[in-house]
């Protein structure tokens, strides 16, 4: 089995998907885990990035992002984990409530908010 499938099964019911996955589900938190463009549920084609098009979608209220934050890692204003303009969207249509520190790999500073 996929990694994502194996994280789902073992903890809790997670619906692996996209942003229709998002906008079907926006009653429901948003879990991101190191959204980066590419994968299985990459948005390929339209011209926007998959995890900025899946907060797009997403008309709930609860987010979970868990990856680095610009500024927080080894490339200054950017981000190993999630591209520039879901950043932006995060920070402008939600608020974070609290930030939980996670173990690392080395250069990387990625923490659950």
């Amino acid at each position: 089995l996929p990694i994502y499938e194996l994280f789902h099964q073992a903890f809790t019911d997670v619906q692996c998907g996209g942003p229709e996955m998002a906008r079907a589900h926006s009653d429901c938190a948003l879990l991101l885990v190191w959204p980066v463009v590419s994968g299985p549920f990459a948005a390929k084609g339209t011209g926007k990035e998959w995890d900025f098009s899946c907060l797009e979608h997403y008309q709930g209220s609860t987010v979970m992002y868990v990856g680095e934050l610009a500024g927080r890692g080894s490339f200054p204003a950017s981000s190993q984990t999630c591209s520039v303009a879901f950043q932006r969207k995060l920070q402008k249509d939600f608020r974070c409530m609290e930030r939980v520190a996670l173990p690392n790999w080395p250069f990387v500073q990625d923490d659950l908010s």
